[in-house]
């Protein structure tokens, strides 16, 4: 029953996440919310950062709309080194995560390719060729 219903799963940057979370949980919860973030790798490993969050209050059971301002940065992005993603969670703190919708946030609504590395920079000397 616990879900995440988003207006659009394509975002631009400075625009704004609409959308619903409805939840119903079998014991009082502690600390109830929902949170925006961005992560590189995959949701739950890497490096996360939120961006925003909104308690939900102390309801076993219940609906409600959300909407949160989004940063100019980082895109969506993926490579073979590297991925940035953006989600939306709801969480409880005594369960952890109950519910996980994904979305892109970049200026032309898809996620950029990075494109093969052929051969990576050490770190030594130029990055660029004069």
């Amino acid at each position: 029953m616990n879900s995440i219903t988003l207006e659009s799963s394509t975002l631009h940057p400075g625009g704004t996440l609409r959308g619903t979370v409805s939840w119903g949980i079998p014991h009082p919860p502690r600390k109830l919310e929902v949170r925006v973030f961005w992560y590189n790798g995959e949701p739950g490993s890497g490096e996360a950062r939120t961006i925003g969050s909104l308690e939900l209050g102390e309801a076993q059971e219940g609906s409600r709309g959300f909407d949160f301002a989004l940063p100019e940065l980082p895109w969506s992005v993926t490579g073979q080194v590297v991925k940035v993603g953006w989600a939306i969670e709801l969480v409880e703190k005594k369960s952890g995560s109950l519910a996980l919708a994904d979305f892109t946030m970049s200026p032309d609504g898809g996620v950029a390719m990075l494109g093969k590395v052929d051969e990576p920079w050490s770190g030594k000397g130029s990055l660029f060729k004069r």
